[in-house]
């Protein structure tokens, strides 16, 4: 009588053990693949969206700041208030021209902005009035948020300065001296951006006559 064995086929311990070893090696470099391809999307539309903000920003400012016109302003307390006002905390006032009307109101078509730096972000605020009383409140919108820093230099004709209207302690005679300007001839517009670092954009103004 003839025995046949039939042998298993079959992975031994060590196999398995191998096999496994080799799928966790595979599966951790796969995660650390996708993680890395998650994260480099998650910041590319990170910028995507800072770089739109930054272009909605400067195109705002854009119309705002090539618009100025020399329209004084009298503020809540009666007190005349120069056409473009600069401050050294992140804050700019000014009249510009070319405030569309499309519901026909009886309004001025000159309009009183502000751009102030609060907390991160720039505002744009603006007043249904040139001539202010005291009640008159601006109306505020954000304009971009992540802002470490908003400054201006303006050039007036000579030289880039940092405040405005520029300082003369030289009185001004009839017919002696050219008066000061009203408004700078540009403005140097500086976003200091989280992330980013600064960026920059130069408007011209038109002078009026």
């Amino acid at each position: 009588m003839t025995m046949s064995v039939e042998r298993q086929s079959g992975f031994t311990l060590l196999e398995l053990i191998i096999a496994i070893s080799i799928f966790g090696v595979i599966s951790v470099m796969a995660y650390g693949a996708l993680r890395h391809i998650s994260d480099t999307a998650q910041h590319l539309e990170k910028r995507s969206e800072q770089l739109a903000g930054m272009q909605r920003a400067f195109f705002v400012m854009s119309k705002d700041f090539q618009q100025l016109t020399e329209r004084k302003i009298r503020d809540q307390f009666g007190d005349e208030q120069a056409a473009l006002i600069t401050e050294d905390v992140g804050r700019v006032e000014f009249t510009r021209a070319g405030w569309r009307n499309p519901l026909g109101r009886q309004r001025a078509h000159l309009q009183r902005v502000a751009y102030r730096l609060e907390e991160g972000t720039l505002y744009r605020d603006y007043w249904q009035v040139l001539d202010r009383a005291q009640d008159s409140k601006p109306l505020s919108s954000a304009v971009i948020q992540g802002v470490e820093a908003f400054e201006l230099s303006l050039f007036d004709g000579k030289e880039w300065i940092s405040s405005w209207p520029p300082f003369n302690p030289v009185p001004v005679s009839a017919g002696s001296a050219t008066p000061p300007a009203t408004l700078p001839e540009g403005i140097k517009v500086t976003l200091t951006l989280k992330g980013v670092g600064n960026v920059w954009r130069f408007y011209s103004v038109a002078q009026d006559g």
